[in-house]
Formats: structure tokens, sequence, C-alpha cells
């Protein structure tokens, strides 16, 4: 059996480049202001592999690129720039039981990528990145039972995506201490959920679009400035959560299809906030409280349209100056609004 082993570490000047393919374990390192490195690694190209490991680092450089690419199963992939402008990280494995990682950091870290795309089942994908600007990342997984996270932290101008397609996948999202950042999620199959947190950040928006049966979305903005979360859901027997506190100029837009589906939406201490929710289907329920016990809203808007039967909504405005607009289309359908006090509407 072939194997490679780059160890320790390998310091590269200007337009470096290793390429590592094997059987084994590969590890390079570049450092010292590299320029336009790049560093590629293959294992299992011609043959599906068990239990290897690839590691590539780079410090301190600009238009760098790092290339992974595994298929066999758990295998494990890391990657780590540091300091870099214009770098670029991709990885792709194809298997199961496989772990891909990038970490992207630094106080000079601009106009960074991360990609990771695994096929297979049981497999992980992780992206960090710290200190960043304008800067992306993009995970993709195809198959059943993957676990995907994203974080970004301390971020401007950067956007994270992420897919999955298949069944009980788990999707989470984070971003926090950041500006002008966005987080897009979608997922088809049954028994998916996605989750996703924005804290201390302005300007910033999570996107939801699902597409099965018994999914759940989970979504929480905390002490952000002009933020919005959207989701886009079709099917049947799923569940979105939409929390806001701390929020101003906060938007919910909810567009549900399908029957027996809940939606639940607050937005605590919330001052010129706008929730939008649109039902079609059967047997679907709504929950939107703008306000609470403890902080009494105002200048709120909540725009709730329902077209079909048996559904239920329950809304609720603690404060004054508040707005309904509500529209029922269908047999048998309930929706209970209150303006005003705890102690006229409940908490």
């Amino acid at each position: 059996m072939k194997k490679i082993l780059l160890a320790s570490l390998i310091s590269l000047a200007l337009s470096g480049s290793v390429f590592a393919a094997g059987e084994s374990n590969a590890i390079v390192n570049q450092n010292s202001s590299n320029v336009n490195g790049s560093i590629t690694i293959k294992q299992g190209n011609d043959t599906a592999l068990t239990g290897s490991r690839a590691e590539a680092n780079q410090s301190s450089g600009n238009g760098n690129a790092i290339t992974m690419t595994q298929q066999g199963s758990e295998q494990s992939a890391n990657v780590t720039q540091t300091n870099g402008t214009s770098n670029v990280a991709n990885t792709t494995q194809l298997g199961e039981r496989n772990n891909a990682l990038i970490n992207q950091s630094g106080t000079a870290s601009v106009s960074t990528n991360a990609s990771i795309d695994q096929t297979g089942s049981s497999n992980i994908a992780g992206v960090d990145q710290s200190n960043t600007t304008n800067t992306t990342a993009s995970l993709t997984q195809d198959g059943s039972r993957n676990t995907m996270n994203a974080t970004q932290s301390r971020s401007r101008d950067s956007q994270m995506t992420l897919s999955s397609q298949g069944g009980s996948n788990r999707v989470s999202a984070t971003q926090t201490d950041s500006a002008n950042v966005s987080a897009s999620i979608a997922q088809i199959g049954d028994r998916n959920h996605a989750s996703t947190s924005q804290m201390s950040s302005q300007n910033s928006s999570i996107a939801f679009s699902q597409t099965g049966n018994n999914n759940t979305i989970d979504a929480e903005q905390y002490e952000t400035v002009n933020s919005l979360v959207e989701v886009n859901e079709n099917g049947d027997r799923n569940r979105t959560n939409i929390y806001q506190d701390t929020a101003l100029d906060a938007s919910i837009r909810v567009s549900e299809t399908g029957t027996n589906n809940e939606v639940t939406g607050y937005q605590n201490h919330s001052t010129a906030d706008t929730a939008l929710i649109a039902l079609t289907g059967e047997s679907n329920r709504i929950t939107t409280h703008q306000g609470n016990e403890n902080y009494a809203s105002a200048n709120n808007t909540i725009n709730y349209s329902a077209n079909g039967s048996n559904n239920t909504g329950d809304i609720r405005q603690f404060g004054s100056d508040n707005t309904v607009n509500k529209e029922q289309n269908g047999d048998n359908s309930i929706t209970n609004v209150c303006q005003g006090s705890v102690a006229a509407c409940g908490n």
C-alpha cells in the first residue's frame, strides 16, 4: 500500500504549490506570506478508502487555495487559513461517516471563501470564520442523517449558504457580533431540522426553504437592528419557531403551504417590527405575539392571511399604536386577536 506523509512544515515562497495523492495521511503547511500558493490533496481517487486523514494549513497569505478530495468512509479533512486575503478553501467528500472542517480567521482575513460538498450518509461538515470581511461559506450535503454547522463571528459583509437533500439531516448556522450578514438554508426531504442564531448584529437576514414533511425550523435573532427572518415551507406536519428579542425594525415573513403545520413567531421588546404570515392549506395553526408581560410594544404590524379550512390563530400585541390585518378564507377557521395589556390578553 502506498503511503504519503508530508509532516511538520513545508515553507514555500511566492507562487508555491504542493500536490499530495495517496492512500493514508497527508499533512501540509504553508507559511511566510505566501502569494498564490496552492495545496491539493486527493485520497481514494481510484479506490474508496477508510480512515484517511488530510490536513492543510496556510497563514499570512494572499490568493492562496486549498483543495481536498476524499472518497471512502470515516475520513477527516481539516483546513486552516489565517490572516489571508482572497483565499479559497474547497473540500469534497464522497462516502459515509466522514468529517470535514474549515477554519478561516485572523485580523486580515478579507474576501475568503470556504466550501464543503459531501455526498453520502452520516457525514459532518463544519465551517468557522471569524474576524473576516466579505467572506462566504457554502456547505452542501446529499444524503441522510448528515450534520452541518457554520459559524461567522465578528464578520462584515459576509454570507453563508447551506443546503441539504435527504432525510433526518440537521443544519445549524450562527452569526454573532457582525454587520451586513446573511444566512440562507435550503432543505429537501423529511424529518429535517434547521436552526439559526444571529446575535448582536446589524442588517442581518435569515432565509429558510424547506420542502417535505415533519420538518422543523428554529430561528433566533437577539439584539439586532434591521433584521429579517423569511420562511418558505411546503409540506405537512412541519413546525416553524421564530424568536426575535430586543430587535429594532425586525421583520418576520412566513409562507406555509400544506396541512397540520404550526408557525410560532415571538417579537419581544419590539418596536417598529412587522410580521407577515400567509397560510395555504388545512388544519394549520399560527401563534404570533409582539411584546410581552415585561415590555409594551409600539408601532408594530401583523399581517395574517389563511386560505383553507380548520385553521386557527392566536395573535397578541401588548402595547399601543399597533396594527393587525387579518384575512381568512375557508370553513371552521378561527383566529383570536387581542391588543392591549397582559391583563387583558394574557401572556
